[in-house]
């Protein structure tokens, strides 16, 4: 995602993938509150939105 968000700075990007694979994401890039738990109640569909500046990645959604 990170590629994604360098090859389209200023714009923005819409990915669909499974919740765990969500889940997973968001905490390699240090959403430390996605555990188990959190997978686990995640709503279906989840919306997630990721916003990347810098070297920052601010994260917002349901259970966030």
């Amino acid at each position: 995602m990170t590629a994604l968000a360098k090859a389209h700075p200023g714009q923005t990007v819409i990915v669909g993938s499974h919740g765990t694979f969500i889940s997973r994401a968001l905490v390699g890039f240090g959403c430390s509150g996605a555990d188990q738990a959190f997978s686990a109640a995640m709503p279906m569909p989840a919306i997630y939105r990721l916003d990347f500046t810098g070297h920052q990645i601010h994260t917002a959604g349901p259970g966030l």
